[in-house]
């Protein structure tokens, strides 16, 4: 008798080989199993001819597949341990609802199976509908949005929220852009209750070649989740610099925000005293499952070009086993720096270089002060951050017709403005990258108004009047 694959395996075969129609159906049937009608409907589909075939012991196509899911199975049982008892067969009828009103092409579908859904055209995201909300990060250069949104639900490895929101980055070489405001796309519902199948409700005419739906209440709701997401995406990013430097967890918040030279945070916000908790105990549970690894040798880390074309973030902005830090790219052939998150840039500002004298290569912020003094008054700006204990920093400064230009002896020079913001936005530790033609040709990409900058609420004394700082600017 064989032995039944876990659902996590499954989701993770079936993403190794979305064309293997026996690990599409076996998920179906886990899904159903769970009650789970609508990611069950969505696998159905994706197994095509394995509902008739199946009956068939002898059929080729279900020998060859279930080889494939066998040797891939025998794998995963030396680590798992486990044992279990193949479910029983049960042959399960087809549901396919459209809208009458909302008319969606086989060509935007693109992908097999993308028809398990119903979409509204005339619907609109109730203002009763505040439970959770997850977002759907997707690439405008992809060609089935709303099909690569629905396989990414559907393979999830956790729970998902009951509602995601799509929004389509701005592409840039391997990069994509944050914007100043997402523009919603299309509403993925899995609540919707139609016989097992989700409801898309679209926000984009072009999408679905129907008149779409109001989107302003949905807009407000990810306007807010847009700005709570950075100061998530900080939270996560000291949590992890604070293990990497003590080996053991922080135990509340105040431990991130401790006075200079320990100065993790900048400070804290509201939203990151509510999620702290739960976002530690993510990140521990993270690291059960796969170590958190943040700190590498030197140059032993390549650096990542591959966007995952589908982030998938729950309510709290959690994205899952995928969680990694924040890091800053500079490259001085543009003369500009980015803080990136898994190749999603977030910011960009214009920076100073100091031409050949500005290295390249490796280095983490090993130091942050607020207004370091130097032999002249002023002459590093309001804030700096020290490469790796080096003569090198980032640090503002007060004359900017020095931004674009090389007229450091080898410091990055940002304003003060854009300083103070990066100060608050990256934790002690943060890996900073070095290199020409690392970036795309950047406008910079920092709210335009001072009351839209990412601050943090200040909580302890982050000066060292003691050191006077020989930074080679």
């Amino acid at each position: 008798m064989h032995e039944k694959p876990d659902i996590t395996h499954l989701k993770k075969f079936v993403k190794q080989h979305p064309d293997n129609q026996m690990g599409w159906y076996l998920l179906g049937k886990h899904y159903a199993n769970a009650g789970k009608h609508e990611k069950a409907n969505y696998c159905f589909v994706q197994a095509g001819d394995i509902y008739e075939a199946f009956e068939d012991e002898h059929h080729p196509l279900v020998l060859l597949q279930m080889e494939q899911l066998q040797q891939s199975q025998t794998q995963h049982e030396r680590t798992q341990k486990r044992k279990w008892l193949w479910m029983l067969i049960i042959p399960l009828t087809m549901i396919l609802l459209m809208s009458k009103d909302g008319k969606l092409t086989s060509k935007q579908l693109a992908a097999e199976g993308d028809q398990s859904l119903v979409v509204s055209q005339v619907a609109d995201v109730a203002e009763e509908e505040t439970g959770e909300l997850g977002v759907l990060l997707l690439s405008e250069e992809q060609p089935n949005l709303v099909g690569d949104a629905m396989k990414s639900i559907a393979t999830a490895s956790s729970e998902t929220p009951a509602m995601y929101v799509a929004v389509a980055l701005e592409q840039k070489q391997n990069f994509h852009i944050w914007p100043d405001v997402m523009q919603p796309q299309f509403v993925i519902n899995q609540q919707a209750e139609q016989n097992g199948s989700w409801e898309v409700i679209f926000f984009n005419e072009a999408l679905c070649q129907c008149k779409p739906a109001d989107n302003q209440q949905m807009s407000n709701r990810l306007n807010t989740w847009q700005q709570n997401q950075l100061h998530q995406w900080t939270l996560v990013s000291a949590i992890m610099q604070y293990k990497n430097r003590n080996d053991v967890w922080p135990e509340q918040l105040d431990d991130l925000v401790k006075p200079y030279p320990e100065n993790i945070l900048a400070g804290d916000s509201p939203h990151m005293a509510a999620s702290f908790t739960s976002t530690l105990q993510q990140l521990q549970k993270t690291e059960k499952k796969k170590p958190v690894q943040v700190k590498e040798k030197e140059n032993a880390r390549p650096h990542n070009n591959d966007f995952q074309k589908t982030t998938l973030l729950d309510a709290s902005g959690w994205d899952g086993d995928k969680e990694q830090p924040l890091e800053i790219i500079i490259d001085p052939t543009n003369y500009s720096l980015a803080v990136v998150y898994q190749q999603i840039i977030i910011r960009s500002y214009e920076v100073g270089l100091g031409g050949e004298r500005t290295p390249e290569g490796e280095f983490e912020i090993s130091e942050k002060v607020k207004h370091p003094t130097g032999e002249q008054p002023d002459i590093f700006g309001t804030r700096g951050m020290v490469l790796s204990d080096t003569l090198f920093a980032i640090h503002g400064t007060w004359n900017e017709d020095s931004i674009g230009a090389d007229e450091s002896l080898g410091c990055i020079r940002l304003s003060n403005e854009d300083i103070e913001e990066l100060y608050d936005l990256i934790p002690l530790g943060t890996s900073v990258k070095i290199a020409h033609g690392s970036l795309p040709k950047l406008d910079p990409l920092a709210p335009a108004l001072s009351d839209d900058r990412f601050k943090l609420t200040p909580k302890q004394e982050e000066t060292n009047s003691d050191q006077l700082y020989q930074w080679l600017n």
